[in-house]
């Protein structure tokens, strides 16, 4: 895996004339690359889960994933014991049959602004990062909640109203920096059960997977295959920096290329469904054939009945 720096470096030896004093510029390449590739695929070291508990839904407008959310890959039911269950299948209402309902779940962007923001954002950075902020617009209430630093890629949880993880290593915000808690781009999930009845008192598990960290030293290393973020990085620079689209067009071939290859290293294994009625009940398949049809029959009656048969 090659760092950022010499990814950084890689392409600016590519794009040659000209091009060091577009150093900056590449870097935010590299990382608008790196965080466009990360929302193609459930890359492997992205992939989290989180217990969603429905019994504390106020309403019936669902609860909050978490914001650094990219996609949702499994939704499943969490028994009082602790033991995972059902699914719940991702399907929008006007995805359905009228006689087929039930066990599904929809995400959504609810309409509205940011949880808290504020113009008053003070992070320090330098060689050994932070983890410590102040902002007016953050309070020990936002624990648990994600923030962004004005108009830098990545967010980061909070938990209490000065600490954060991870350890931010981009510029220095003073007092005049923009943060926004819980974005307005967050998600929430409902839950449907077998009645189509929004879930409100069960739990549930979610599988999904989140934004990258930034890359802003030369030692940071994409936890995603570095070929396509150099390759779409890459194509973004010449056609920035030389203006020269048709020289950009040969790498995205091999972009494509390098973004399969790295997918396949990346499985996301399709599951064999279970049978299920129109409820999206799963259908319980007694592996004993004669286990229901021979209920009330004796070994033996069945046992002559079955020669008789032949």
């Amino acid at each position: 895996m090659k760092s950022f720096g010499k990814i950084v470096e890689d392409i600016l030896y590519s794009v040659r004339k000209g091009s060091e004093s577009r150093r900056d510029d590449v870097k935010r390449w590299v990382n608008e690359a790196y965080f466009d590739i990360a929302q193609e695929h459930p890359w492997l070291p992205l992939r989290k889960e989180v217990d969603l508990d429905f019994s504390d839904m106020s309403d019936e407008t669902g609860l909050f994933l978490p914001a650094n959310l990219v996609g949702v890959r499994r939704v499943r039911e969490v028994l009082s014991s602790g033991e995972i269950g059902h699914d719940y299948i991702s399907r929008d209402k006007s995805d359905i049959d009228p006689y087929e309902v039930g066990y599904r779940y929809v995400t959504y962007t609810p309409s509205g602004e940011a949880l808290a923001s504020g113009t008053d954002l003070s992070v320090d950075t330098g060689d050994d990062g932070t983890t410590t902020l102040s902002s007016a617009a953050v309070t020990s209430a936002h624990a648990g909640e994600y923030v962004r630093f004005g108009e830098e890629p990545g967010m980061y949880l909070l938990s209490d109203e000065t600490t954060f993880s991870p350890t931010y290593h981009g510029p220095a915000f003073d007092s005049e920096g923009y943060v926004e808690v819980r974005p307005p781009t967050a998600r929430k999930l409902i839950c449907y059960n077998e009645y189509e009845e929004v879930l409100s008192s069960n739990s549930v598990k979610v599988y999904y997977w989140e934004l990258p960290t930034p890359m802003y030293r030369d030692t940071d290393v994409p936890v995603i295959d570095d070929t396509p973020i150099e390759r779409l990085a890459l194509i973004k620079a010449i056609g920035m920096i030389h203006k020269r689209q048709s020289a950009a067009d040969r790498y995205r071939g091999e972009y494509r290329e390098a973004l399969e290859e790295a997918k396949h290293r990346n499985p996301d294994f399709a599951r064999t469904p279970s049978p299920r009625d129109r409820r999206n009940r799963a259908i319980d398949l007694d592996p004993n054939l004669f286990s229901r049809r021979g209920a009330g029959v004796s070994r033996a009656n069945l046992r002559d009945i079955l020669r008789r048969g032949n």
